[in-house]
């Protein structure tokens, strides 16, 4: 059986990413959230001006506040300067993730010879990996409880686990588009268990496998 996966969003690392006037948020390894942090003190920033608004989701992942009219994480001394408060600004944007997947909604791929299909959303307008906070809607998509990969920044893709080779070969495309994007989040897949996003699996090792098809420019 060959490994084709028609994945959309490899082009993706050549979009430009938008920039909206509303809070958003985007996927990071928790690195990136440290790495901004020492930007900013780098810069001169102290205080508040250097601690960056970001939630821990789960191992290797966490989600972090995107300021308006920008693609930077924001820091606290921002929401303070705008009068709101974190828990006010993540709840905005859980509460709007719904109308931006209406606007723009996720599109539904399958793998060629294999049974099953998976969602991407990768609309880059800082709602993508927002579904993170909607893990019922993930699920109402899916019809049932999904498994969820961040591979990349703006990427967000998720499927209902069964299918031994479908999994595989998902779970492979996830670490391989990992290792080929320019802004890697995670090669590991989640799973929400109801009250928390947890590590379902992750393909480990070097891959002896093709990697995914590229869509055609």
């Amino acid at each position: 059986m060959s490994l084709r996966i028609a994945f959309p969003l490899f082009a993706a690392a050549l979009w430009t990413t938008p920039v909206h006037a509303s809070w958003g948020v985007v996927a990071v390894p928790p690195a990136a959230e440290d790495a901004a942090s020492a930007e900013a003190r780098a810069s001169g920033a102290s205080g508040d001006a250097a601690i960056p608004v970001c939630r821990r989701m789960a191992s290797g992942l966490a989600l972090c506040v995107r300021a308006p009219d920008s693609t930077k994480i924001a820091m606290r001394s921002q929401l303070a300067a705008a009068n709101v408060s974190e828990a006010a600004v993540f709840a905005q944007v859980r509460d709007g993730v719904e109308a931006a997947w209406a606007t723009t909604p996720a599109g539904t791929y399958s793998v060629d010879g294999v049974k099953g299909s998976y969602f991407v959303r990768a609309a880059r307008d800082g709602f993508d990996s927002a579904g993170l906070l909607r893990p019922d809607l993930l699920a109402s998509l899916a019809r049932n409880n999904p498994v969820v990969a961040i591979p990349e920044d703006g990427t967000l893709m998720w499927w209902v686990p069964g299918d031994a080779d479908f999994d595989k070969m998902l779970a492979v495309g996830v670490k391989r588009m990992a290792e080929a994007s320019a802004a890697p989040v995670s090669a590991r897949v989640y799973q929400h268990n109801g009250t928390e996003w947890t590590v379902w699996g992750e393909v480990r090792g070097t891959i002896g496998l093709p990697a995914p098809a590229q869509p055609s420019p």
